[in-house]
């Protein structure tokens, strides 16, 4: 009788792209292998992520005068921001997890965060409303993505 070899895979990832070098937890081929250590980092770097889309909403809400002050304009142009903030917070989950199926989700969410953080440091240093108002859009691009792809990841790792 033929016997069946079984070949062991192993738990991570042979193959590392340039991406994957920068980042502290290797990939494994199953989720489900890392260690509980890594497992519960996973979890807490994922909820306070998520963590950044609703508090990023907020943030502007105590300087709603110094920004009228400083801007020379209405409290609804300055609430326009925080508008346009929660627009973007609606429509962007839906292309995340399309990416995130794609590309995988580590890339995505890290690219994501970079734009977001793009996005605020343009914020901070902006002198002009409008430009405010868009940039504010493409940080909640950036935020939306851990509250989409976030609970695909706890799923991937929790059985």
């Amino acid at each position: 009788m033929s016997e069946t070899k079984s070949i062991e895979l192993p738990t991570t990832s042979t193959t590392r792209t340039w991406f994957d070098r920068f980042c502290f937890v290797q990939k494994h081929r199953d989720p489900t292998t890392h260690s509980p250590w890594q497992k519960r980092s996973i979890v807490v770097i994922i909820t306070l992520s998520a963590f950044t889309a609703p508090f990023a909403s907020c943030i502007l809400f105590p300087s709603f005068t110094t920004l009228v002050d400083h801007f020379h304009t209405t409290e609804t142009k300055v609430a326009l921001t925080t508008t346009v903030f929660l627009l973007g917070l609606a429509v962007a989950p839906l292309w995340w997890s399309t990416l995130s199926q794609q590309y995988g989700r580590r890339p995505v969410l890290v690219f994501s965060f970079l734009l977001s953080t793009i996005a605020v440091i343009v914020c901070a240093v902006s002198n002009s409303l409008p430009l405010i108002t868009v940039f504010r859009l493409i940080e909640a691009l950036g935020c939306s993505s851990a509250q989409s792809i976030g609970a695909g990841v706890i799923s991937d790792v929790f059985t």
